[in-house]
């Protein structure tokens, strides 16, 4: 089998990764009182850079290799390019109103505890609009790719500090609303640069060229972050870079262990290869039975910590009978 149609383990297993991240993450927060989890594990804290503000940004950079490892399959089928960006525009279509759908019963309630708040936006729409970015650059050379996203984050961070208009949108939009998504696509164009060194063949070569961008846009990361801090909420360029170093990182790391090694990750994959119907699935268990409620944060941190744990197990155990019966949503 052919490079381009083969299954990439490595791939499913960085994914699964952070499915288990966010929904362990996701969980806590919605479980236990603010005021009782460390601040190393909280997220959107302004200019403090914590682990869980990458949880985002990876999925946009997965979403970037997912986009290269499909591309490279269809052209290997022989697919036209019309049949394929129809393709792309139906799949980018389909996450963005699922987004909107999913997080439309929380509107209300986000802008009534909000007032300040301008637009109401999940994550799920953000990664359709940074995937729909890194798609229109699909047909160009890495280095093209590079050119481009740099420009993106090079325009963006001038906006932010220089216009107090766009400023304000982004920081009273939800997760930097449908203009951060814009910050967010540069971070899924570096995906893309990743997925098409991920296919090539030289397995050796492949960890040297992830691991020298990865070192190439920290250091970028750490200079631009003198000029405008990493900052989540903001999508900042430096956060978009930073997060980009750290993917090539683990994607790198990840490949070695899983391809080269041949570590055994079947749980691990298991959720990556399901990380739509995870993500979905979160609704009906926490959100939607806890806003009905009016129970969001009422544990203690040990407790959330088990509920939490619980919480991603059931969604595993979910995941297996969903293969059973021929349920497959992939992000």
């Amino acid at each position: 089998m052919s490079e381009a149609l083969k299954r990439i383990e490595a791939v499913d297993v960085f994914r699964g990764i952070i499915v288990i991240k966010f929904l362990f993450s996701n969980a806590l927060g919605s479980f236990t009182r603010e005021s009782e989890i460390p601040f190393a594990l909280k997220h959107n804290q302004g200019n403090a850079l914590l682990l869980s503000d990458f949880t985002a940004a990876l999925f946009a950079f997965l979403i970037g290799i997912g986009l290269a490892i499909s591309y490279s399959r269809r052209i290997a089928k022989g697919q036209k390019l019309s049949e394929i960006f129809i393709a792309y525009a139906k799949r980018f279509g389909m996450l963005l109103v699922v987004g909107l759908i999913l997080d439309s019963v929380s509107y209300s309630k986000l802008t009534t505890q909000n007032p300040e708040l301008i637009v109401a936006w999940g994550v799920l729409q953000t990664l359709a609009v940074a995937g729909a970015i890194a798609a229109l650059t699909i047909l160009f050379s890495n280095a093209i790719r590079i050119a481009i996203a740099l420009v993106i984050l090079l325009v963006y961070g001038y906006l932010l500090l220089n216009n107090a208009s766009f400023f304000d949108l982004i920081n009273k939009s939800l997760h930097g609303g449908p203009v951060g998504a814009i910050s967010f696509g540069a971070i899924s164009i570096f995906g893309l640069i990743a997925g098409s060194i991920v296919l090539q063949k030289s397995e050796w070569q492949k960890l040297q060229k992830l691991s020298l961008i990865a070192i190439a846009l920290f250091a970028l990361a750490m200079f631009v972050s003198t000029i405008i801090p990493f900052n989540k909420l903001l999508v900042t360029p430096s956060y978009s870079l930073i997060t980009s170093a750290v993917g090539f990182a683990l994607m790198a790391i990840i490949y070695y262990m899983v391809e080269i090694k041949k570590v055994n990750s079947s749980i691990i994959k298991k959720f990556g290869a399901n990380a739509l119907f995870a993500w979905i699935i979160q609704y009906p268990l926490i959100y939607y039975p806890l806003g009905k409620l009016y129970k969001f944060q009422f544990a203690s941190f040990l407790e959330g910590m088990a509920l939490s744990l619980a919480f991603v197990i059931v969604v595993y155990v979910l995941i297996i009978f969903a293969e059973k019966k021929g349920i497959r949503l992939a992000l």
